[in-house]
């Protein structure tokens, strides 16, 4: 809130310094107002900016409840920020973790692939034959879908 508070106020506070400057009301060709203290582009209409845009707002100060008001809600924003913080760690940390898990999955897979290759290299019995090339091909799928 406070935040929101200076932003707004911010270019009041710094046109005051600069109260005798010029201040050019820019209208655009597709009829968008820009204020700006120096000359507006050729191709912008350049009017006098009405001198009640520059007046200064003179604000009374805040009262003890509004500053505690603006306390709280500040440590509110404070304490959603660091939930928020701790919320995306934790979430980096489970994807990492997720990440090392599939790594280590994919690197299984890839192991028992090479002891099914090894076997249909060195030899196996005939009733074997269907059932390492069945598995053979399903690790292959896995191992291009998941890795």
């Amino acid at each position: 809130m406070r935040g929101i508070v200076i932003v707004c106020l911010a270019p009041l506070i710094l046109s005051a310094s600069f109260a005798e400057a010029a201040v050019y009301r820019c209208v655009g060709p597709t009829r968008i107002i820009t204020y700006t203290d120096l000359q507006c582009p050729p191709h912008h209409r350049q009017e006098d900016a009405p001198k009640t845009a520059t007046d200064i707002i003179r604000l009374p100060p805040l009262s003890d409840s509004e500053v505690t008001l603006l306390e709280t809600l500040e440590h509110e924003r404070n304490t959603r920020a660091r939930a928020r913080q701790r919320e995306q760690q934790n979430a980096a940390q489970r994807q990492k973790a997720e990440q090392a898990e599939r790594q280590k999955w994919c690197k299984n897979r890839q192991a028992t692939l090479e002891e099914i290759n090894r076997r249909l290299r060195s030899g196996y019995r005939l009733q074997e034959a269907d059932k390492l090339k069945h598995t053979r091909a399903v690790l292959r799928e896995d191992i291009r879908r998941q890795c």
